[in-house]
């Protein structure tokens, strides 16, 4: 994606807003609004970082830049969730660049470094958006109906893994078969760009082992632009108020529940 940093007129915080324009351009996962939004805050904690600790390489960033960053937003007054989304920018632009000399912490350990606490989502509070057996049958009836069964193939991946869309959208043969191999379902294209391991049930064996036999050696499993619009675009048709992810609520459901 093409980026431009805001040049401020100071030398050493150019140079390094040029090192982030490279990077960002190599940027090719998630939407384009998030990548976006990403790079205007990489670009804010460029311009803040190189003065207070004369970076000169993006190469080099550390916890210890993230937290001292993150401590700075928070005694601005700035919001517990506009502070976690700037972090996640700079976890996403250390995982794009191409040799870090550090490694990062999770988010998890880093935001209880600067002092933030969970958010919660005061939107889902009252509302159970686990998809019931029901409901993933429709989804499926309604997408082989209308001829998109890949769709139906991956709703029920998601149902039974747990794994996000954009996650199951980009596997590869090899990956599933490797997965098969070993039992774990090693994900790469992952929110945050945090690699996870996903182990397999009884129950998403048989149904990894259906979909490979159509796919091509080299190939992706599913189509590598669907995205979760067109499984909320099908959702709405078949009229159920949830959304796509709410597929992947029903395995954390039985997992940690039961």
């Amino acid at each position: 994606m093409r980026y431009k940093f805001p040049e401020t007129g100071n030398k050493p915080t150019d140079d390094l807003g040029r090192q982030l324009e490279k990077i960002v351009h190599t940027w090719n996962r998630a939407s384009i609004k998030t990548r976006y939004r990403y790079a205007d805050a990489c670009a804010r904690f460029v311009k803040w970082a190189q003065p207070n600790f004369k970076i000169q390489k993006l190469a080099n960033l550390a916890n210890k830049h993230i937290i001292a960053y993150g401590r700075h937003l928070k005694d601005q007054g700035r919001s517990e969730k506009y502070i976690k989304n700037e972090i996640s920018a700079l976890q996403y632009l250390h995982f794009s660049m191409p040799n870090p000399r550090h490694v990062i912490s999770e988010s998890k350990k880093i935001n209880r470094e600067i002092g933030l606490g969970s958010t919660p989502n005061n939107k889902a509070a009252n509302l159970d958006q686990t998809w019931t057996h029901a409901e993933l049958a429709r989804f499926c009836a309604y997408a082989r109906e209308n001829g998109r069964p890949e769709l139906a193939k991956m709703a029920e991946m998601t149902y039974i893994t747990g794994c996000r869309l954009e996650e199951i959208s980009t596997l590869r043969r090899y990956q599933i078969e490797n997965a098969l191999k070993t039992g774990v379902l090693h994900l790469t294209n992952t929110k945050g760009g945090r690699k996870r391991d996903i182990p397999l049930t009884g129950d998403s064996r048989p149904l990894l082992g259906d979909i490979l036999e159509k796919v091509q050696r080299g190939s992706y499993i599913f189509i590598p632009a669907e995205t979760p619009v067109q499984f909320q675009s099908l959702i709405g048709r078949i009229n159920t108020p949830f959304k796509a992810h709410s597929i992947a609520s029903y395995f954390c459901y039985w997992q940690y529940v039961f």
